[in-house]
């Protein structure tokens, strides 16, 4: 009896965590880490999965906010992604104040397409926007993300937040030294070893 109890219980259990993890949403970076070169631009998308495989939920708007550490990235550009329309085709409104102050990106848009257009064209994953910093400094910046409750919405208009569970996903970009400076120190140092060797013979 007590072995049929347990079984019953871990099914349950296991039925629980099914449901709800279907019903969670993930906004976050890819790459979730990279190193980058000082001088080198550092690239990173922003995506959303977990939604509808063309079909709802599907993802009607959103209005988020990116944080960064300015002293180590300077935000240089954005490029929204096709999945909620085409702005130029007048089929979604890019609605981005792009950086508020140094440190914090706005990114919003509206799609303007009906409820079965937008099933039809979003994937269950996909990039909202692609993100592009110049490298500044050496060193960490964290990537962490907040969105606007009233502006992250499904096809209906509806707010996501009050359907499913949004779990937010942070990144982060070392910037490292360049390649050549790791080269020139550690001939330097070669160098400098040389030549103690050297003085140590010539002493003897």
């Amino acid at each position: 009896m007590k072995r049929w109890t347990l079984l019953i219980f871990i099914s349950l259990l296991c039925i629980f965590f099914c449901i709800n993890t279907s019903d969670a949403i993930l906004i976050g970076f890819d790459p979730v880490t990279q190193d980058v070169a000082l001088g080198n631009p550092a690239i990173v998308n922003l995506f959303i999965t977990d939604l509808g495989n063309y079909a709802s939920p599907s993802l009607g708007a959103f209005d988020l906010y990116a944080y960064y550490d300015p002293a180590i990235l300077s935000f240089s550009g954005y490029t929204l992604g096709p999945y909620l329309g085409y702005i130029m085709l007048g089929e979604a409104w890019d609605l981005s104040l792009g950086e508020i102050s140094p440190g914090t990106i706005n990114f919003s848009e509206l799609s303007l397409l009906g409820v079965d257009e937008l099933n039809a064209l979003q994937p269950g994953a996909f990039t909202l926007a692609s993100l592009t910093f110049d490298t500044i400094a050496l060193g960490s910046s964290a990537l962490h993300l907040w969105y606007n409750i009233g502006g992250l919405s499904d096809e209906n208009g509806l707010p996501l937040y009050e359907q499913y569970d949004v779990y937010l996903q942070p990144g982060n970009i070392n910037v490292v030294p360049e390649p050549a400076t790791f080269i020139l120190v550690g001939s330097g140092l070669a160098g400098i070893a040389g030549v103690r060797f050297l003085r140590k013979k010539r002493s003897r």
